[in-house]
């Protein structure tokens, strides 16, 4: 309608598809970000807490992805060899890959987590060189904070690879105590004994008192030993520790008002005169 000029047209044409290219990129990146949020608020609903980490990290990976086509449709339209560039890009690619094969390393042990699902955010984990709550899991690495609130940062190559255990997905925590009385003590002490410390737990509530265990497992020369087993319904470690400490301070409290004496390791040495 214009009337233009060959070479004018041609550019003014090529603008304007790339204006519109462009414009569509941000469209379908707005796109993205709702169904994205979608799934944020349906995340939000589960009970595992891994979804919540998913959902940021697809999120960004679908957007570089989206991105990285739009920028080659768009070089296309500016009459650039996407192939030749695409393909020089690719041995690029591969050098790049030889050179930083920890990070791929590290990428699919990201991926092997997800799909196994071995921890959640906010368990607390036991590894060979590591022990703390499960903060965050990125594309590279996991970030573990320490009872001393300092943050380790391990590769998830490591951790794909590492046997974790993980001391969050317990039903309950058990606490055993193992209590070596002195040989002296009588049936009738041990059995006071057992008797004030059912009682005991079965005023907390934390405690499993169905499961609770009082066995007396040993007889040696030297002492006799009773095992003590305290199922405690939490998921908190703090908590854990309170009850724990609770249950020692009993423990004393009984074992100083039926008059039993622990055994203390000794040795007699008999001289010849």
């Amino acid at each position: 309608m214009l009337q233009l000029k060959l070479y004018i047209a041609e550019k003014v044409t090529t603008t304007f598809n790339i204006v519109s290219a462009i414009i569509f990129l941000f469209i379908v990146l707005q796109l993205i970000n709702v169904i994205v949020q979608l799934f944020v608020n349906y995340t939000e609903k589960t009970d595992n807490s891994m979804d919540d980490q998913l959902v940021p990290l697809l999120d960004k990976f679908i957007k570089v992805v989206v991105i990285s086509l739009a920028l080659i449709h768009i070089l296309n339209l500016a009459g650039v060899n996407t192939t030749a560039l695409l393909a020089g890009v690719s041995i690029g690619g591969l050098a790049i890959a030889l050179a930083a094969q920890e990070t791929v390393k590290n990428l699919l042990g990201s991926v092997m987590i997800f799909i196994d699902k071995p921890f959640q955010i906010g368990d607390l984990v036991k590894g060979p060189n590591f022990m703390g709550i499960i903060v965050e899991v990125g594309f590279r690495s996991t970030r573990i904070k320490t009872s001393d609130s300092t943050i380790i940062t391990i590769p998830n190559g490591i951790v794909a690879n590492s046997t974790i255990n993980n001391l969050g997905a317990r039903t309950f925590r058990l606490y055993k105590v193992s209590l070596k009385m002195d040989c002296a003590t009588s049936k009738a002490q041990m059995e006071a004994l057992r008797t004030e410390l059912k009682t005991f737990t079965d005023s907390i509530p934390e405690i499993i008192h169905k499961i609770v265990a009082f066995r007396f497992t040993e007889i040696n020369e030297s002492y006799l030993e009773m095992m003590c087993e305290f199922p405690i319904n939490t998921h908190s470690y703090p908590k854990e520790q309170e009850i724990r400490e609770i249950l020692n301070f009993k423990i004393i409290e009984v074992l100083d008002k039926t008059e039993i004496k622990l055994y203390m390791p000794s040795s007699t040495v008999f001289l010849d005169k």
